[in-house]
């Protein structure tokens, strides 16, 4: 993904704010104002995804923000037609988009310029295997190898967070369940494999094999600056490279019983469409249908299984402020590539030693994965929803002492480094973050 500038005067109204009522428009507002001062507000506002209107005469909000906040609503209430196994919400950091900024930021994944992604040829030795033969479910984040969601931010890395976390999981369970996590802004500054582009997008089973042969750095040794910069930076040398338990990249042919059979292996990277409003807005849930479109974004295939629906689990790079705690569930059993295309190109490390079972077996669906709800629209004036921890632990290495305000006197977000100024104490400390006020 990659960063955009939002301009202000861009025509976005197929509502326009100044036809509504002084009720409406009241209630509008205050829904979007409750939005901006959101965890997915606050974060739009960080990285760039918004910029709110400031006035030295009043508070009040321009018609053309309310029109982007609105039109995004009538969305929501089309995407629940549609899917009627998932919710969305204006809860999102990518609420005040319009539809088409977004596919325009989402594709910044993918390398420009290059030739159209073509479908795998090298196929995984069991690719075939009868569907009859495999587990009910898989569920790779009960392993002790499955990291903790990212955020790519700004630039368009996406290929690069799926290419590590892969490579994170395969070097894990190789060597006895032990979690490393590894460099992906080394990849995002050194590989050019394949034609990748740093923040200007990339190709994960490229990286991938490029991992294999030159080793990564540890996350310490070489931390992720691009997403708050939108730059690609400068490949550095400085730390000590390891040799991950990695000997290349299996290519899978595409189609859903390929793509399950390679899981019950390990976790893979898959390419999805994901420029659409059903990503832009998901919240929970099976999501059933995406538009028609040429995959756009990398992202970490970690189970399959079935609650209401059969679904692939998929981890994403937007931060756990999107989704469900950062997961998406896309419908299985659709056939063809898969709900957007989630089983079109997937692609593994190939392990140097032998993997290990994961967790979960066929005996029954996964105890992390929530059963989806029943679609709901947002309320006029919500609290920002709760998001939950991870169910994998994040590596103790990257986050700072829990005693730590970094100069914060508000509420203070470690993982995104930000002080929420204007939340009270118990907000705060329902959320589970750092309370450094008086």
């Amino acid at each position: 993904m990659q960063r955009i500038l939002l301009a202000s005067a861009l025509c976005v109204a197929t509502v326009h704010a100044a036809n509504l009522s002084a009720t409406e428009r009241q209630a509008l507002t205050d829904e979007f104002n409750a939005w901006k001062q959101s965890r997915a507000g606050q974060i739009a506002i960080k990285q760039g995804f918004y910029k709110p209107y400031i006035s030295l005469l009043d508070d009040s909000v321009p018609d053309t923000d309310l029109a982007r906040f609105q039109n995004t609503k009538t969305a929501i209430e089309k995407l629940s037609k549609e899917n009627p196994e998932a919710t969305f919400s204006v809860n999102t950091p990518f609420t005040m988009m319009t539809t088409e900024e977004f596919a325009h930021y989402v594709k910044g994944s993918f390398s420009k310029g290059q030739p159209k992604r073509q479908l795998r040829a090298d196929a995984n030795n069991n690719a075939q295997e009868a569907a009859d033969t495999m587990v009910d479910g898989t569920d790779w984040t009960n392993s002790g190898c499955v990291g903790a969601v990212r955020d790519q931010g700004q630039c368009g890395s996406c290929w690069a967070f799926a290419s590590v976390a892969s490579a994170e999981s395969a070097n894990c369970l190789a060597n006895g369940h032990n979690f490393v996590e590894f460099s992906t802004q080394q990849v995002t500054n050194c590989c050019t494999a394949g034609g990748s582009q740093g923040c200007d997008g990339g190709y994960e089973d490229k990286a991938i094999d490029w991992i294999s042969q030159n080793g990564l750095c540890t996350e310490t040794s070489y931390p992720y600056t691009s997403g708050s910069t939108g730059q690609t930076g400068t490949c550095k040398s400085s730390c000590t490279r390891q040799h991950l338990a990695v000997s290349g990249v299996v290519n899978v042919n595409s189609g859903e019983s390929n793509l399950q059979n390679a899981l019950q292996k390990q976790p893979i990277t898959v390419a999805v469409s994901a420029g659409n409003d059903a990503w832009k807005q998901y919240s929970g849930g099976v999501l059933s249908s995406c538009p028609k479109a040429q995959s756009d974004h990398a992202v970490f295939a970690v189970a399959y299984g079935t609650s209401s629906s059969p679904y692939f689990k998929i981890r994403n790079s937007w931060g756990t402020s999107w989704g469900e705690n950062g997961y998406i569930y896309l419908k299985r059993g659709v056939g063809g590539v898969g709900t957007c295309n989630v089983a079109e190109t997937p692609s593994y490390p190939q392990m140097s030693s032998t993997t290990p079972a994961p967790t979960a077996t066929s005996t029954a669906k996964p105890t992390s994965t929530p059963k989806p709800t029943a679609t709901s629209k947002p309320t006029a004036t919500p609290k920002p929803t709760k998001t939950p921890k991870p169910t994998t632990p994040a590596p103790t290495t990257t986050s700072p002492p829990s005693d730590s305000c970094n100069d914060c006197t508000g509420c203070y977000d470690a993982e995104y480094d930000y002080c929420y100024q204007t939340w009270s104490e118990y907000t705060c400390t329902d959320y589970d973050l750092q309370w450094c006020g008086n």
